[in-house]
């Protein structure tokens, strides 16, 4: 029969064409896979008994007992067990849970005509097939059951199921193939297989699609997949422990496709936990070799290690216990580290890189517990201090010894380092902006002559080039380098500096002004503080603009002493 097509759309939401079949034999038969000129699978037949599994597992927790009063007499009828019966004096409500009286399975009331043109219960289910060359292929479908034209009442029967296949994934020893079903309906019918590039991880989402939709999602039986891969050359993949969550099923045969043995041992001695990890995209690099044939080599680890590891071990589980046995720690350190979170591990890695050569992880951890006591500081925050400490003494190229790397006083030490690694950057860069304040000299002198101003306290005038500016901005961290210095140098925006008298080389404020009216743009000190906090600069800033509101003539009676 021809496909009927449902076009469903979320607001908000690309749209997404569903082709749903009210035949699902002619839906299933009529599809033609582009395969690899070496691979063509043989699709297996859809089980007969789809339907029912869909209705009693898949929408299991989606069951009713319809209610109907005819004659002062109310019945209901079960979507369960598809029995009627009297409810009698039992007072059942709309959307009321309720066991059916006649198999004791836990539905929800629903009155017969009310709400039923909206309810409608969507799924989604992996389907695992052996094919006829040792292979395997993973199916997965959306399914729709709506309620609107089913009267049970009348034809005591569930309503149709409507289905739409979504991916093919074929395995079958090198051969990899992964195909995404494609539909449209623009006036005409028309679908396809794209060959997707890489196996991916099907869901019901996949794309958003759909997002707004609340999808069901199980695998097809998955009490049978022992069985069924004993018939395939997956037999020792142990692909059943993935049952219980399909969607990884095929990414994982592909990495158990590279090294079979290992990821046999690895389920088998109940290392799945890492596993899904793996297939759920967090790195292994560094922490599991993946190419080795046993447990031990591939986690660098021994077999007492390995036996001391917690069930259902995580990746940073053996990256702690391989760094552990990898420097030979003491009961003191192994205390410490089982308690380090996982960015804790990665900063404590590069702190150790740099150090190898100094010293060990026992003697470093010593003077960290001993910092800690000293600061009362907790392990975590004071890893992050001696990371940035030791990144910070590289970078002033100072040796690497005792005396540099572990300071009696670890935060004294800190903002040591942190105060002149801030020097050395602004001197880099002072350094490379030098050239280009040379060539706004001439500009700059005009500005001056035009917006240099003095009282009694403070200083304003012209910033004298882009040097300042960085000078400026990296001492009152605000941005006026980053987002002003090349539009004052283009002339966009006029930039001046306000000092104390008393400290004329001292960032204080700096001040954006529209010198097309005087006005000021904004003027701000540390952090973007601004000057209307501070009623002494508020006053000079006042008095400013009546100076640059004077006739040139006035302005040249009065004596600007500005260095």
């Amino acid at each position: 029969s021809m496909c009927s097509s449902i076009l469903c759309t979320m607001s908000g939401y690309l749209p997404i064409y569903f082709e749903f079949s009210s035949s699902r034999q002619s839906t299933w038969n009529s599809y033609s896979v582009m395969s690899p000129s070496n691979f063509t699978p043989n699709i297996p037949d859809i089980p007969n008994d789809i339907d029912k599994w869909v209705h009693d597992e898949l929408f299991a927790e989606s069951h009713y007992i319809f209610t109907k009063t005819e004659s002062g007499m109310k019945n209901g009828i079960c979507t369960h067990c598809l029995k009627e019966f009297p409810l009698g004096d039992m007072a059942v409500k709309h959307n009321q849970k309720i066991y059916c009286p006649e198999c004791a399975y836990e539905v929800t009331a629903k009155d017969n005509g009310r709400g039923k043109k909206c309810l409608t219960n969507y799924g989604y289910f992996y389907l695992l097939q052996p094919t006829d060359n040792g292979g395997i292929v993973l199916r997965t479908f959306y399914c729709k059951r709506q309620w609107s034209y089913s009267d049970l009442f009348r034809e005591n029967k569930l309503p149709v199921i409507e289905y739409s296949e979504h991916f093919r994934i074929f395995m079958h020893g090198d051969i990899h193939a992964c195909y995404k079903r494609v539909a449209f309906n623009w006036g005409y019918f028309y679908e396809y297989w794209n060959n997707m590039k890489n196996i991916v991880i099907p869901h019901s989402h996949y794309g958003n699609t759909m997002a707004g939709i609340n999808f069901i999602e199980k695998a097809y039986r998955p009490e049978n997949w022992k069985d069924m891969i004993a018939e395939t050359d997956y037999r020792y993949s142990c692909l059943d422990t993935f049952s219980h969550m399909p969607k990884f099923a095929c990414k994982y045969l592909e990495l158990y496709s590279k090294n079979p043995i290992l990821l046999e041992r690895m389920i088998k001695q109940g290392f799945q936990s890492i596993i899904i990890e793996k297939l759920k995209g967090i790195s292994t690099q560094g922490i599991i070799n993946f190419n080795k044939d046993t447990v031990e080599q591939a986690f660098k680890l021994d077999k007492q290690t390995l036996h001391s590891l917690p069930k259902n071990p995580t990746v940073f589980d053996i990256e702690k216990s391989a760094f552990l046995l990898q420097h030979k720690c003491s009961a003191e350190t192994i205390a410490t580290v089982r308690l380090l979170r996982h960015e804790d591990m990665t900063d404590l890695r590069q702190i150790f890189n740099c150090l190898k050569s100094v010293t060990t992880v026992n003697h470093m951890f010593k003077y960290l517990r001993q910092q800690a006591r000293n600061r009362k500081l907790n392990m975590s925050y004071l890893i992050r201090d001696y990371r940035d400490y030791i990144k910070q003494i590289q970078f002033l190229s100072l040796p690497l010894n005792e005396e540099t790397v572990f300071p009696p006083d670890l935060s004294k030490a800190h903002t040591q380092s942190t105060i002149l690694a801030q020097q050395k950057k602004v001197e880099k860069e002072c350094k490379k902006l030098e050239q280009i304040d040379a060539d706004f000299k001439p500009v700059y002198e005009k500005l001056y002559q035009k917006y240099a101003y003095e009282n009694d306290s403070y200083i304003i005038r012209p910033a004298k080039g882009k040097q300042e500016l960085f000078i400026e901005g990296t001492v009152l961290c605000h941005c006026v380098y980053t987002n002003y210095s090349d539009k004052y140098l283009n002339g966009s925006v006029l930039i001046l500096l306000v000092r104390e008298k008393d400290n004329p080389d001292t960032p204080f404020y700096t001040l954006e002004l529209n010198p097309k009216n005087n006005s000021v743009v904004q003027c701000r000190t540390f952090r973007n503080r601004s000057y209307l906090e501070d009623n002494d600069l508020t006053a000079f800033i006042e008095e400013y603009q009546q100076f640059l509101a004077l006739p040139l003539k006035e302005k040249k009676k009065l004596k600007i002493r500005v260095a």
